[in-house]
């Protein structure tokens, strides 16, 4: 319960086998003239745990990157040839259903960052992310290959993947309906890029949202793409 007295959430645990409980709230619903406290309370006997965590889900979008430890950009390319070239979108321009663009992420981190970075990019309604796994014999994205040093585990992509630098600085990737996703288990200060394609599939006037990166075990450290609109043309 919060410290005025309100109960925000309550969950009997009497089995082992009884699932977590959770509760998600706006943070403005802790806003008052007053810090907000909030209070636990157990009665029984045995060990419960309690995590409380914050994400940032800003209210709107900017057009310039949100810097908060991590600077991270965006860019989309049209492509227009078989050997992958293209020009860049620029907000003018209108794209028409069955384009391909490519989606290149770039992050800058002025430290070393030794735990899980992540990278989640939401897709705008009209694309839908092309996964490099589908229809290959070989899966291009696999889970990374172990490979021991010194009886030690060795975290080196350029190592797993020596002919394929797109995977060098964030070797993990997921394709969702919603956003494609990646990880790196540690990033050297610098600048570090990901990349995917999509297919434009539905016309309209859309909103393309903020990449997010963060660091997992801390997640105030992060970052936000800026924000811009997409235009794809009525179908003919």
């Amino acid at each position: 319960e919060t410290g005025s007295g309100s109960v925000l959430m309550q969950q009997r645990f009497d089995a082992a086998a009884r699932p977590p409980a959770n509760y998600h709230s706006r943070w403005e619903a802790f806003a008052g003239p007053q810090p907000s406290v909030l209070q636990f309370e157990a009665v029984g006997s045995g060990e419960a745990s309690v995590t409380v965590a914050l994400e940032f889900i800003p209210n709107r979008t900017f057009a310039s990157p949100v810097y908060f430890g991590l600077f991270v950009e965006k860019a989309i390319v049209v492509l227009s040839g078989p050997d992958g070239s293209g020009v860049p979108y620029t907000p003018d321009m209108r794209l028409e259903a069955g384009q391909v663009v490519k989606v290149t992420i770039q992050v800058t981190t002025p430290d070393d960052l030794w735990n899980n970075v992540v990278v989640v990019d939401p897709l705008p309604g009209c694309l839908e992310a092309v996964d490099p796994n589908v229809g290959q014999s070989v899966p291009r994205y696999p889970r990374p290959p172990p490979r021991l040093r010194s009886r030690r585990l060795v975290y080196d992509p350029m190592m797993w993947f020596p002919y394929d630098p797109e995977r060098w600085a964030f070797p993990s990737m997921e394709v969702h309906k919603d956003e494609v996703t990646f990880m790196a288990r540690y990033l050297r200060a610098g600048s570090h890029t990901c990349t995917y394609e999509a297919v434009v599939v539905t016309s309209g006037l859309f909103r393309v949202p903020p990449t997010k990166a963060y660091l997992s075990t801390q997640p105030e450290l992060m970052g936000l793409s800026g924000s811009h609109s997409i235009t794809v043309a009525d179908r003919k």
